[in-house]
Order: structure tokens, then C-alpha cells, then sequence
């Protein structure tokens, strides 16, 4: 009985030592703030879009065709049953709270949304806390 304990907690050991190799997935992911809107965008229209963190932003115009979403770099724009625009920032780390900021306007220049507050960006490890990647991320209802 007591060598049937000996080899467990040396087994338990040695995979905690690294012994046996960690198996990760696939699963990737980006650093960025998601931004869900409070005001229904529609479909078929062009949206200019200003997102930033801290002093980093990005510029895009977003338009939404009747079957996809709006991409322009690293902005996108997703319209379904809750609105969203995601400001992706890579492999940017962003640990804490930062200042963020969000404005939506039409073609035609007119507000849609403007959104400025603080967010707290959070560590996500889609494939588990020994594998990579590592990104940040912050939602905020605007």
C-alpha cells in the first residue's frame, strides 16, 4: 500500500514538473476591446469608426453588406441580434485599466456613438494556462 502511494506522488510530481509534455490547442486569439452598442446599426450602411486605447487607435470605415460584416483593418463591426465593433489590437499586451474610447458616425457625418470610459483588460488563455497564446481583452457596453 505505501509503494502504490510513493509511485502516485511521484507521478504527480513529475507531470507537475513538466515531465510529461503539456498537449495545447490550436486556438487563437487577438488582444482588443469589444465594444457592445446600445444603438441598432443597420445592414447595407457605411459607418465611419474611431477606436482607441490609451493613445493608440485606429481609423476605419465600416460597411455592412446584407449577408457579412464590416472589416477595415484591425476594426470590425458586427450586426446581429447585439451590435458589436471589435478594435483588434494584435499581440499587444494591456494588462489593468486603460483609457478607451469609441465613436460611430454615418457617411453623412452624423453621431451615431461616442463612448469614452475606463476598461479593465483581462488575460485570456484560450488553451489553457501552460500554452500560448496570450492576449487581453475588454468588453464595454457603449
Amino acid at each position: 500500500m505505501r509503494r502504490a502511494v510513493l509511485l502516485i506522488a511521484a507521478f504527480l510530481l513529475l507531470s507537475g514538473c513538466g515531465f510529461f509534455p503539456v498537449m495545447c490547442t490550436a486556438v487563437g486569439c487577438e488582444s482588443g476591446v469589444l465594444f457592445t452598442l446600445e444603438q441598432d446599426l443597420l445592414a447595407e450602411t457605411e459607418y465611419q469608426v474611431t477606436a482607441c486605447v490609451d493613445d493608440r487607435c485606429a481609423e476605419g470605415v465600416l460597411e455592412v453588406g446584407p449577408n457579412a460584416d464590416g472589416l477595415d483593418g484591425p476594426l470590425s463591426l458586427v450586426i446581429g441580434d447585439t451590435d458589436t465593433v471589435f478594435y483588434d489590437l494584435g499581440e499587444f499586451e494591456l494588462h489593468g485599466e486603460h483609457h478607451v474610447t469609441l465613436r460611430v458616425l454615418t457617411a453623412d457625418d452624423e453621431l451615431v456613438v461616442e463612448w469614452a470610459g475606463t476598461a479593465a483588460f483581462e488575460r485570456s488563455q484560450p488553451n489553457g494556462p501552460s500554452c500560448e497564446p496570450t492576449c487581453w481583452l475588454a468588453e464595454v457596453r457603449a
